[in-house]
């Protein structure tokens, strides 16, 4: 069974939802049923709830389950969560931290969108993928990718205004149209020797932007990881910032 459709309709006198604790088992017709989903649209557009919590039997957020409410605070998610649809926390001004639970393997497309107020989160499992848009305009200032997630989508981290370090686990393999494009403030970020493909946008993004990337593949051409590296030239006098893939040659020492 999963929950649907939160009506924020309040009758004269009735005081007002702010706190949502989701049950594990709800009872209907003198039959038990478990809490296993939050369905599309569950929680959209409220304006009064600062706080959800849900139980350990959900396994599955869907598209646009928690999307755009105004006070929302603070997200409890199912430890047993193993699918996030797309939109499935977006556009929640207020949020500021998530922990993301290790059963959750992929972050679908615009997963965390416009949630300016995310300053952290954390993934306690494997991560295999960033879809397009995940992070989109999200309020975090550093973020640090595990190496088990091999792609980052198409504009992944675009617009992510106080993002200044990030941090690429050995392991990731590609990375998409302008996934760290319109950062202002990215001033660090490692380029692993696993990184083998950049699209070229992106390439072409992080060479002239302000910040010092390291060093640049140029594609990948089946001969295994690190394969035809290019230095990445530095701007700005900002040596010092960039974190050099090791036994890759660091321009100019």
């Amino acid at each position: 069974m999963g929950v649907s459709g939160f009506n924020e309709t309040y009758g004269e006198g009735e005081a007002k939802v702010t706190d949502v604790v989701i049950p594990a088992t709800v009872s209907y017709e003198g039959k038990d049923y478990t809490v296993t989903s939050i369905e599309e649209d569950a929680f959209y557009w409220t304006s009064d709830i600062t706080r959800i919590e849900m139980p350990n039997t959900v396994t599955a957020l869907k598209s646009s389950a928690i999307y755009s409410n105004y006070d929302l605070e603070e997200v409890v998610l199912s430890e047993n969560l193993t699918s996030l649809g797309s939109y499935a926390l977006a556009s929640n001004s207020k949020l500021t931290s998530l922990a993301i639970p290790a059963g959750v393997t992929e972050i679908p497309q615009s997963c965390f969108y416009n949630n300016t107020s995310l300053t952290s989160i954390s993934f306690t499992g494997d991560i295999t993928s960033i879809g397009s848009g995940a992070f989109y305009k999200a309020g975090l200032s550093k973020i640090t990718i595990p190496g088990s997630c091999k792609s980052i989508g198409t504009n992944a981290f675009q617009l992510c205004p106080n993002l200044a370090q990030v941090t690429l686990g050995e392991g990731v393999d590609s990375l998409a149209e302008g996934a760290f494009r319109e950062c202002a403030k990215l001033a660090s970020i490692n380029l692993p020797a696993s990184l083998r493909t950049i699209a070229r946008h992106s390439r072409n993004h992080l060479r002239h932007q302000r910040h010092t990337v390291g060093t640049i593949p140029r594609s990948n051409d089946g001969k295994g990881s690190g394969a035809h590296w290019r230095t990445c030239r530095k701007r700005r006098g900002l040596d010092g910032l960039c974190q050099w893939p090791e036994g890759k040659r660091v321009p100019g020492r």
